[in-house]
């Protein structure tokens, strides 16, 4: 399998002590970007190999350490590989938290999403409607178009998350599918509560979008006049259930003040 990983490994002589001993450090290289890392092994500085990157010398303790460095070199190359075969994407960054054993940073996007639909489809008529969880999957998939769209991938991590990928998203609804302010602003709500909940479960330790605010657009405000009013009070309807709302409509039209002081009466869309 072709890999674009480097793994290298060289000794910080700025920190030897009074030994000579100088500790030696791995490096990991992917897609132009790195991570240094302390093995936790020194070695003195004349014995050490720039070229082959390896202490010089046949005694035991030598190829000890070697041998501690080969192994360090295959448990990268195994975590890329591993990544690879999986089809999970990854970066650097991902590399670097496999390798300290840091699994919290590999939750994905989508992971927290499918998750927090389970958990409403097991309390659906319950907790929550049909139509809602329908929402949340509607949601789940525009996340899931935007990423193959933005990053030509199919998931994202939770540490990749950021103000500049919820702009994206939005600037990517309304391009892609004409999408208003307020349908946006329902796709942020929805996103928004997976991802708090995801922080709830200990998967992140801030919230990724803090700073952003989608602005909604003003209400319309139409006003009813008296012939409406009275074509409404007047309507005479087939089914009793229809009689009574239409009551209670008038009656909040006499009664419910309005800020609106001339002969019409309020009727918010």
């Amino acid at each position: 399998m072709k890999s674009n990983v480097k793994v290298t490994f060289w000794i910080n002589k700025s920190k030897k002590n009074s030994k000579n001993l100088a500790p030696v450090y791995l490096r990991v290289w992917y897609d132009y970007a790195h991570f240094s890392k302390a093995t936790g092994i020194s070695v003195r500085v004349q014995d050490w190999d720039k070229q082959l990157m390896r202490v010089r010398g046949n005694t035991l303790e030598v190829d000890s350490i070697n041998t501690q460095l080969d192994g360090l070199k295959i448990r990268v190359l195994q975590i890329t590989n591993q990544l690879s075969l999986l089809g999970v994407p990854f970066n650097v960054h991902t590399i670097r938290k496999r390798f300290e054993g840091n699994e919290t940073d590999q939750i994905t996007l989508m992971r927290i999403c499918n998750e927090q639909i389970k958990e409403m489809e097991k309390l659906k008529g319950k907790d929550y409607a049909p139509p809602t969880i329908i929402k949340y999957k509607n949601t789940t998939l525009r996340l899931k178009q935007f990423i193959k769209y933005k990053y030509k991938r199919n998931d994202i991590f939770l540490y990749e998350l950021n103000y500049y990928f919820i702009t994206e998203f939005e600037a990517f609804l309304k391009h892609k599918f004409d999408n208003s302010t307020t349908t946006c602003y329902k796709h942020y709500q929805r996103f928004s509560r997976m991802i708090r909940n995801a922080m709830h479960k200990g998967y992140l330790d801030k919230y990724p979008f803090e700073n952003y605010k989608i602005r909604q657009p003003k209400k319309v405000i139409l006003y009813l006049t008296q012939d409406e009013v009275d074509r409404i009070e007047n309507k005479v309807f087939k089914v009793e259930r229809l009689d009574v709302i239409r009551d209670i409509f008038v009656f909040c039209i006499y009664t419910v003040p309005t800020p609106n002081k001339l002969d019409k009466f309020c009727f918010s869309i």
